[in-house]
């Protein structure tokens, strides 16, 4: 259709022998343009579906790194309620409002616990990847958030180990999810000023 809009209009100008060649003209910069088009979807749906990897399906090095950050502080939530559960470490003993409250994250910790966990032994292509991580991330976000604010309440009753093993909990999640924002970002788009980034 292009072209044949192209060819009238040469032979209306009076190009006639030339008219061919600006219907090839008209031909490329249509091409060229759902080229554009389409790089351009390609490269969203790319960022939602793209998993960090390197050429032989391993896990990349950031992906790594995000797996060993959340599996430790998972390891280190489970040996603090493993501590806690044979009284070597006691919060609230002469307190038992705050035993109570200390014991109310035992689910909490453990859900994150056990999505962390999950997450780091599932494939990294599986359907459930990406809804452990995010779900396991929240959890411990959570978790992090919610001893933050009631230290908050009385901020001289607590050591500075509670604030910064619950600011771990709290900020670590944020950090991982800002770290694969970026890595997820393709290549391209790095040198690309032109093209606006997914704010998701």
């Amino acid at each position: 259709m292009v072209k044949q809009a192209a060819l009238a209009h040469a032979g209306l100008l009076g190009y006639g022998g030339n008219g061919e060649a600006i219907a090839a003209v008209a031909d490329k910069d249509t091409a060229g343009g759902i080229e554009d088009a389409g790089a351009g979807i390609g490269w969203g749906v790319g960022f939602l579906t793209h998993t960090p990897t390197i050429p032989d399906g391993r896990y990349s090095s950031g992906m790594c790194i995000r797996k060993a950050l959340l599996v430790g502080t998972d390891l280190g939530l489970l040996g603090y309620w493993t501590l806690s559960l044979i009284g070597v470490i006691t919060v609230g003993a002469h307190d038992a409002t705050l035993h109570t409250w200390n014991w109310s994250f035992v689910p909490l910790d453990l859900a994150a616990i056990i999505l962390g966990l999950a997450w780091s032994f599932t494939p990294q292509r599986h359907q459930l990847s990406q809804p452990l991580q995010i779900t396991a991330l929240a959890f411990t976000h959570a978790a992090g958030l919610m001893a933050i604010s009631f230290f908050a309440q009385q901020p001289a009753e607590w050591g500075i180990s509670w604030w910064l093993v619950n600011l771990w909990l709290m900020l670590l999640p944020i950090g991982l999810a800002t770290h694969q924002f970026l890595c997820l970002r393709p290549a391209g788009a790095k040198n690309n000023t032109n093209r606006p980034l997914p704010l998701f």
